[in-house]
């Protein structure tokens, strides 16, 4: 396959499609996400290395050590793309690989408030901590609200899908369609969903060092399917 960049600043495209607000999987070697809208904000070469055969005759993408050297995960900005106040996010993944002690990443939305408030912003997490637990929730302003999910619940060696759905009052977190627990959300979390924002990311398998993070780690995402309630 010949190799493609398919990541430059301020680079973006339109596509409008009932159901979902960001969609990934990969039927074919190609990086080519579903989105109501989306501007990519990094730069990242996609080659074969980024894809691994998956049953189904379809293809995981992890990435590449050229990706790692240079420091670079998929990177998406727009505000519609993401349902703030009520939605589900679904991930099914596979880690290939953690460091002892260190954490990896499925997915990693920012949302900052359109007026700079610390108290509105909004971070939706997915990810396998140091201990090899799952990590799913929402953080409001400074205070998490996560479910986590027991290292020993997921299928060892194998896909497993995570699903987060929440609403202005809970969240609710699925391990391979199996319920793992509801938690309420404060009505701080109403209010900041409430606000307006120009511009939110979606990173995938980001890797953020200061968190315990680590660019040796390698995870296969299969799909992303994030959605409004409605």
């Amino acid at each position: 396959m010949k190799r493609t960049l398919t990541a430059l600043l301020l680079c973006s495209a339109v596509f409008a499609f009932a159901g979902a607000n960001f969609k990934l999987s990969f039927a074919e070697k190609k990086f080519a996400p579903q989105a109501r809208s989306k501007t990519i904000v990094s730069k990242i070469a996609i080659a074969d290395d980024n894809f691994i055969p998956i049953p189904g005759n379809k293809f995981a993408f992890v990435l590449s050590d050229k990706n790692a050297a240079a420091k670079v995960a998929p990177v998406y900005s727009a505000a519609v793309n993401f349902p703030f106040a009520a939605g589900s996010a679904e991930v099914t993944f596979k880690v290939i690989k953690r460091e002892e002690k260190s954490q990896i990443r499925m997915i990693h939305v920012f949302a900052p408030a359109q007026k700079n408030d610390p108290q509105a912003l909004l971070i939706y997490y997915m990810y396998i901590d140091n201990k090899g637990n799952g990590r799913t929730g929402i953080q409001v302003g400074n205070k998490q609200f996560l479910i986590q999910i027991p290292a020993k619940d997921f299928k060892p060696d194998a896909f497993n899908t995570i699903k987060l759905v929440w609403n202005t009052d809970s969240l609710s977190a699925f391990l391979n369609g199996k319920s793992v627990e509801e938690r309420a959300l404060p009505p701080a979390f109403a209010k900041a969903a409430a606000a307006p924002r120009g511009w939110s990311t979606i990173a995938i398998t980001p890797v953020y060092k200061g968190t315990g993070d680590n660019w040796n780690n390698r995870m296969a995402i299969a799909s992303i399917d994030i959605k409004d309630a409605k």
